[in-house]
């Protein structure tokens, strides 16, 4: 895969919750969630960008993780999450920015807030938790 350069010109996101008309979901929502325009658009997009905010509120919504399930374990495609911490964005990636060598991406992701993703692996979603 190509790597992306969030200095390029080009770079761009789609952002899952322009997917569909927010007016009339239910033309969008259908009973299997893989029939959907979400998961439609999430097998043509190249990876995920998670935005997290102080307090992990994506883990905690069943749609979000069914996004990160499907799109990381099924679909294999890359994940990056991304947070504000100490009004600083934090990023971390599967890969190294180009022409980043790995020591530097360590040093970009030590900053990131650990705190974060321990309140995701601590969420049960079997249980609805």
């Amino acid at each position: 895969a190509e790597k992306y350069d969030p200095n390029d010109a080009n770079f761009s996101f789609w952002i899952c919750a322009y997917a569909n008309c927010q007016h009339d979901l239910g033309a969008d929502i259908t009973c299997d969630p893989e029939d959907s325009s979400f998961r439609r658009a999430m097998k043509l997009a190249e990876g995920v960008l998670l935005v997290l905010d102080a307090e992990a509120t994506p883990f905690r919504r069943i749609w979000c993780d069914f996004e990160l399930y499907k799109t990381i374990a099924v679909d294999k495609k890359p994940l990056n999450i991304v947070t504000m911490h100490e009004s600083k964005p934090r990023h971390l990636s599967e890969e190294c920015f180009p022409n980043e060598t790995l020591h530097y991406k360590n040093l970009r992701e030590q900053h990131f807030p650990s705190r974060l993703l321990v309140e995701g692996m601590r969420l049960r979603l079997e249980d609805g938790s």
